[in-house]
């Protein structure tokens, strides 16, 4: 089943192309929809042992009200902010793929694009993985359960702080490289 979607897919994925070179491949969808298979089943083994045990808790006297509260806490805080954030998390995937696959062809001499050569296509390329990646966290962050209470937030903006103070020079010195080497000066 795996060999015959990769041929399908890889037959659909041909004629997109950039320049008379083929952009997308098959391999990475292939595995992240095999990714995408193995997170849901780890996820609902996991929604199983947490439901297992709200029960095993709610049939208890003493531990009855835990039982309770964590059934009320994953159907109305926990699966609805996760759920999103692996959505969220899957699209940045989605779309950190074929852009590695661009900045690959790029490298490899494969494909010509006028403002990338060789030379800065694997630093842009990491660049733009990191960049997608952040803006995936930034959007995911307030689903995030616990997000909006304050020792969460809190420990956010001291994160923030120190992550902003520390490295001012070297988010500097590192802007300047890059203007350099993408300028060619």
């Amino acid at each position: 089943a795996k060999r015959r979607s990769g041929i399908l897919l890889a037959s659909r994925l041909r004629d997109v192309r950039l320049k008379n070179v083929r952009v997308l491949d098959a391999e990475h969808y292939i595995a992240f929809a095999y990714q995408l298979l193995s997170a849901v089943l780890w996820g609902l083994r996991l929604m199983a042992t947490y439901l297992w045990a709200a029960f095993v808790l709610g049939r208890l006297p003493y531990t009855r009200y835990w039982g309770e509260s964590l059934s009320g806490y994953l159907f109305d805080v926990a699966l609805p902010g996760l759920g999103l954030v692996c959505v969220i998390f899957a699209l940045a995937r989605l779309i950190a793929a074929p852009a590695a696959s661009l900045f690959k062809r790029v490298e490899s001499g494969e494909l010509q694009i006028g403002w990338l050569d060789k030379d800065t296509a694997l630093p842009t390329r990491r660049i733009a993985s990191v960049v997608i990646w952040l803006f995936a966290l930034a959007m995911a962050y307030p689903y995030l359960p616990g997000s909006h209470t304050a020792a969460f937030q809190g420990l956010s903006v001291l994160v923030g702080l120190m992550v902003s103070i520390g490295a001012s020079s070297i988010v500097g010195q590192g802007a300047s490289g890059l203007i350099l080497m993408h300028t060619r000066a």
